[in-house]
């Protein structure tokens, strides 16, 4: 689908966009199986409805009232208060969402042609899964940030413990093996990898199968040491192929474009960038961060290689998916003043869609840097304002 796209259109403060159409993520999520609320509970005792924020995507539909029966959509949203578990059906399997915290936490799940994926955000939440045997990893639990669990055939847990800028994750596989992939910073001679433009780590994934009986995975920090760039680029080109799973070689790939953009080769840049692209569109879809994050990764690659006009036509391209998320976040913001159950002093509902807000904010600004435009700084001021605080 064909979408117009300028830059320059976008004044700070108001967003004046021009596209074709805003249908192309709705269509995306409607062509994929649901998922069905089998059961709730409310204080450990089950119930028919409880109150459970639940956000479609897109502009609107959001409700406040969850209910046995209920199917969700590709793409919605739950944001669950404390002492609340639901029980979902979805094709791949079965989930129990809760928090072990006792706080609010959102759950989100998104269903793509190569399977599903199961987000879980908010200290102590946590998505316990009962996964159907399968060939592939079809079957995907993370935390959106750095945290992935992928399985087929198996009953795993997996608790997000991430609290401000700490990601943090538990994994116990209580029947069958899952691969666990952990994004790790690196270490260049004694020193830190550079941060990217969002002020993040340059991070490469490392994985390990986890099976029933072993101890409980913890998601880890601990850099992986290289001399030099020169000795990071050689082992991570060797290793990539070697990869069988695709996310791990797609964090991969963006691992090694964004140390080819630091040792200042962009033109060896742009096919990893669009490797990982390729892989993050087919696994998690073409409106998911990690897919737009590569999408500028390869566009910044592509500019400093010096073909900007191509350069700016994938940047517009992921400016117009990104600013409609955008918009989305901050209407479910609006959407949760309405309500009453959640209490004065529960900043988690908010905080974690805050969080991906930040996010958003961070990749429209790096979409603009890349394009020279001084409107960045105006959205990297936006990203620190709605920063982690959960």
């Amino acid at each position: 689908m064909k979408r117009n796209f300028s830059i320059s259109a976008l004044n700070h403060g108001t967003c004046i966009f021009v596209y074709t159409s805003c249908m192309l993520l709705f269509g995306l999520n409607s062509m994929f199986a649901q998922s069905v609320v089998t059961n709730l509970k409310y204080n450990n005792q089950s119930v028919q409805s409880a109150n459970t924020t639940v956000m479609l995507p897109g502009n609107g539909g959001s409700s406040s009232v969850l209910k046995v029966g209920d199917q969700l959509q590709s793409g919605t949203r739950l944001i669950i208060p404390p002492y609340t578990i639901v029980m979902l059906q979805s094709p791949a399997g079965r989930q129990i969402c809760s928090s072990i915290k006792g706080k609010t936490m959102e759950y989100t799940v998104k269903m793509t042609p190569k399977g599903e994926n199961h987000y879980v955000r908010g200290q102590g939440a946590q998505v316990k899964s009962y996964v159907n045997k399968s060939v592939g990893y079809n079957y995907r639990v993370n935390n959106g940030r750095g945290t992935t669990s992928a399985a087929r055939g198996t009953e795993f847990t997996f608790t997000d413990m991430s609290a401000g800028n700490n990601e943090q994750a538990i994994i116990t596989t209580e029947e069958g093996s899952i691969n666990i992939i952990d994004q790790v910073p690196l270490s260049i001679n004694g020193q830190s990898a550079p941060t990217n433009k969002r002020g993040e780590p340059i991070t490469q994934a490392v994985s390990r199968m986890q099976s029933a009986g072993d101890q409980q995975f913890y998601s880890s920090d601990q850099p992986i040491e290289y001399a030099d760039y020169s000795q990071a680029i050689s082992y991570i080109s060797n290793e990539i192929y070697n990869i069988i799973d695709p996310e791990e070689r797609a964090d991969n790939l963006l691992c090694l474009g964004d140390l080819y953009m630091d040792f200042d080769q962009p033109q060896n840049a742009v096919d990893p960038f669009n490797q990982a692209r390729l892989i993050f569109e087919e696994y998690y879809g073409p409106d998911d961060l990690y897919t737009l994050e590569a999408v500028i990764s390869m566009s910044e690659a592509i500019a400093k290689s010096g073909d900007v006009q191509n350069a700016n036509a994938w940047i517009g391209n992921a400016y117009n998916i990104l600013v409609e998320l955008a918009n989305w976040n901050v209407e479910d913001l609006n959407y949760l003043d309405t309500l009453d159950y959640f209490e004065e002093e529960d900043h988690e509902a908010y905080d974690i869609i805050s969080s991906e807000l930040s996010e958003i904010y961070g990749l429209i600004g790096w979409a603009y840097e890349v394009t020279g435009d001084v409107s960045s700084e105006y959205y990297y001021d936006l990203m620190s304002k709605y920063a982690l605080k959960y």
